[in-house]
């Protein structure tokens, strides 16, 4: 199980590191942890709301639960396993 993913009863977390600002959105998966870079900027919430938003995209309901004001994140993604996540990554990649 790659490290990005911790699997439990109600769901996923994962740890997440996310760029902002950008002129593109992306999401990336390497063995230690999600990329996320999203256009918002780090401003109001702005840039986690992008994150919320485009990581929706792979699992209805994702939420950031730790590092609100930090560059690395958790993300709780419920109902959801490590290789539902996976596949879904990379059938947008």
């Amino acid at each position: 199980m790659p490290c990005a993913f911790r699997e439990t009863p109600c769901g996923v977390v994962a740890s997440v590191h996310v760029s902002c600002g950008l002129k593109k959105p992306y999401i990336r998966l390497d063995e230690f942890i999600l990329k996320v870079g999203v256009v918002e900027p780090p401003i109001s919430g702005q840039a986690n709301a992008g994150v919320e938003r485009l990581l929706t995209g792979l699992a209805c309901g994702a939420k950031i639960v730790s590092g609100h004001k930090s560059r690395k994140k958790k993300v709780f993604f419920p109902n959801k396993t490590e290789k539902q996540l996976i596949d879904a990554i990379k059938r947008i990649q």
